[in-house]
């Protein structure tokens, strides 16, 4: 549990950072009014709209994989305990059959 919290920690801290950069490093085209843009430029503009959400969507397509890795992680961990639990109920039941059958005797 200790390395999850760390894995979880490192990966906000990295996604903190990302972002952060990503927002100071961006530079925006200045507002404009369309009719004075040349299609060149329109596209241009285009172009970049495209790669910022193709970028977003990036990055939300990786925070659903990490989730879903956790998650595995979690139902592999409560399958082991609900495994674990069985095998213990098995030999209580086992105990408890030769508890009862030495007193029958």
């Amino acid at each position: 549990t200790e390395y999850k919290f760390i894995v979880q920690m490192a990966t906000a801290l990295e996604d903190y950072f990302k972002t952060t950069f990503e927002n100071r490093l961006m530079v925006k085209m200045p507002e404009q009014e369309a009719d004075h843009l040349t299609p060149a430029t329109r596209l241009l503009e285009k172009k970049r709209e495209m790669a910022e959400v193709e970028q977003a969507l990036a990055a939300q397509k990786e925070e659903f994989q990490m989730k879903m890795e956790t998650l595995q992680q979690r139902r592999d961990e409560l399958q082991r305990k609900e495994q674990k639990l069985k095998e213990s109920l098995l030999k209580f039941d086992k105990f408890l059959k030769v508890k009862t059958s030495a007193y029958t005797l």
